[in-house]
């Protein structure tokens, strides 16, 4: 992998709460593992930069080596460039530098007390490490290679200091620390190993040369076999231990090497035969399994297994040897951040994590299919791809304004699908901060209410409206003429009432049925629809009794439109199997006097039906309006 491609990979990293322990836990993991394959100091840095290289972040191991006063620049991934440019500053070469460690230093209590530490500026430590007539230029040198915060995390095994690993990079925090401190360890595990066995080699290499340093090599060797962190093991094919070490021993629960001798491997230590590592015992190669075993105590253990297969000349097996790692704190934790992932997945409502400024980094299965836009669709896109331009910039902002402050913003909004639809949505978006308060991410959670809201919205239709006609009903309107009145009243507006009555409808009802009779309110509604402005209303006030309200209309004015109306259902025909029906209107009408004795909406349609009453005495089919008297 270039630099450009691991720039590339690092920016596309998610970044979220979640995200964020995730990818430093298996990054760090996957070092862990790298370094336990490593055969040299070398390869052991080079697999830890490469993990945190890929966490957008540089890493340095500065090494103790014949002098304990003094510390090496044994490695650093900082990139070649900024090195060259900090060597020229300084006018000597970071690799193989070496300082001195103050006894009252920051290294020197680094390494003292065993504790990692994160600081928010590495200038003490970066100062530390420059000879004193360069010193003043810490800033500088900082500037160069681009450092800010940092963990510090001593490289230790038991009481032998190692040395110091410098982690340096703008996604860590003080809560990486735990992470970290336990990262360096194994990592100080890993150096002790290599150099344990680059010991081992050395000494096995120079056994033949004579017998006391043959038995000085051995006992050397037990030693270092006895004093290994991991277990070692070596067994027969069979499935019977030859030979362990302390810490196999102590691994399994078991008290002594002759108790742990006489275990029948695949019986005592597998839950079942086939959960051994099953690449090792087909191919004989070496290989890292991870599998769970069964201590002495029936308790499970997840170990990481190196291992192969010894033959001898004649390529028949000898036997079996490896090292085991207990890594079930490493495997649970894993399982955990899985278990996390999958609960969000799986979870009906939609879910989506933001950065602050609306960048959409991580969505569940719920989200696609509200929304039709597909994960990869989604991620590294604004939010505002579901907008719906049915909210005002006002809406927006209160809402901005709220997630900002660190508050949770509860709400319903209209959202667009990426067929175009529109969907109503119930949604509650809960702020993620840091250690120091500020807000980092979203989490928005939605659920679907188009349905509900389609529901609500026809139960309101039905309160309002008069079923057989889809008109007003006779309390909306009223409500709606209580509005107009009060209106006209304070601008002096004229206002009229129109009160209409089908004539003789019960005698149609009688003769024609009512499925007729029903047909005809609805062609009268019709008609008299036809007849009005959008600002007017109508609604049915009775059985076969019709209210209009006409804002700014005179009783004049309203006595055309209740002509034309008249007019209208009088040449209205509905042809039955018992010959036409048809029917006409008596129509009375009344206008607001703007006078004490007109004092509400009831008055009005009192006198409009009174204007009504003596349309019908006049002999029906015709138009009366209200004169005072």
């Amino acid at each position: 992998m270039t630099k450009d491609t691991l720039r590339k990979s690092t920016a596309s990293l998610p970044q979220d709460a979640f995200g964020h322990s995730r990818d430093l836990l298996l990054a760090l993991s996957r070092a862990a593992q790298s370094t336990q394959r490593a055969h040299t100091v070398e390869e052991v840095y080079q697999a830890v930069g490469r993990q945190i290289k890929f966490l957008g972040g540089d890493v340095s191991l500065l090494i103790v080596e014949e002098d304990p006063g003094q510390l090496v620049i044994a490695y650093t991934s900082y990139e070649l460039s900024f090195l060259q440019r900090a060597e020229k500053f300084l006018g000597f070469s970071a690799l193989g530098y070496r300082f001195a460690v103050s006894p009252d230093g920051v290294f020197a209590r680094s390494m003292a007390d065993g504790k990692t530490t994160y600081v928010e500026s590495t200038k003490e430590y970066t100062a530390a490490m420059l000879p004193k007539s360069l010193r003043l230029m810490v800033e500088q040198v900082m500037r160069i290679l681009k450092v800010k915060q940092g963990i510090f995390a001593p490289l230790c095994m038991d009481a032998e200091k190692l040395g110091v690993m410098v982690f340096t990079g703008s996604f860590l925090t003080e809560d990486d620390v735990p992470v970290m401190e336990s990262f360096a360890a194994q990592i100080a595990v890993s150096l002790h190993n290599v150099r344990l066995t680059q010991q081992m080699q050395n000494e096995l290499s120079t056994r033949k040369q004579m017998e006391e340093k043959l038995r000085q090599s051995e006992e050397r060797y037990r030693s270092l076999f006895d004093n290994m962190m991991d277990g070692i093991y070596r067994s027969t094919h069979a499935g019977k231990f030859v030979d362990v070490n302390a810490a196999m021993i102590k691994m399994f629960g078991y008290s002594s090497r002759e108790e742990m001798l006489a275990v029948d491997i695949k019986k005592e230590l597998y839950f079942s035969p086939e959960e051994r590592g099953s690449h090792i015992l087909d191919t004989g190669q070496e290989e890292i399994e991870v599998y769970r075993m069964r201590r002495k105590d029936g308790s499970e253990i997840w170990v990481e297994d190196h291992g192969h297969y010894v033959h001898d000349e004649q390529g028949n097996i000898l036997y079996h040897e490896g090292m085991l790692r207990d890594v079930t704190v490493r495997k649970k934790a894993e399982d955990n951040v899985l278990l996390q992932n999958a609960a969000l997945e799986a979870a009906a409502n939609a879910i989506a994590i933001t950065d602050i400024t609306g960048r959409l980094q991580w969505v569940n299965r719920a989200w696609v299919a509200l929304t039709g836009y597909s994960k990869e669709e989604s991620i590294g896109r604004n939010v505002r791809i579901i907008k719906s331009g049915k909210h005002d910039q006002t809406f927006y902002k209160k809402m901005w304004d709220t997630i900002l402050r660190g508050k949770v913003w509860r709400g319903e909004l209209v959202n667009r699908r990426k067929d175009g639809s529109l969907y109503d949505e119930e949604e509650t978006i809960t702020p993620v901060l840091d250690n120091q308060g500020n807000v980092t991410h979203f989490i928005a959670i939605k659920l679907d209410i188009t349905e509900r809201k389609r529901a609500e919205a026809n139960l309101e239709l039905l309160a309002r409206t008069d079923a057989l006609t889809g008109i007003n009903n006779r309390r909306h309107l009223f409500e709606l003429a209580v509005h107009e009145f009060e209106v006209a009243r304070r601008y002096g507006h004229p206002l009229s009432v129109i009160m209409l009555d089908l004539d003789h409808f019960k005698d149609v009802n009688d003769t024609f049925g009512h499925a007729v009779g029903d047909q005809i309110l609805q062609n009268v509604t019709q008609v008299a629809r036809s007849q009005l402005r959008d600002v007017d209303l109508i609604g049915r006030y009775g059985g076969e009794e019709f209210v209009i309200i006409l804002p700014v209309t005179s009783a004049r004015q309203a006595s055309l439109v209740a002509e034309r109306i008249r007019g209208g259902v009088e040449n209205l025909r509905i042809e039955t199997d018992k010959g036409p029906a048809s029917v006409t209107l008596s129509l009375g009408i009344a206008e607001m006097f703007h006078a004490p004795q007109d004092g509400s909406v009831d008055d009005m349609i009192r006198r409009a039906d009174e204007a009504l009453y003596a349309a019908k005495k006049a002999g029906r089919n015709c138009i009366a309006i209200f004169e005072a008297g």
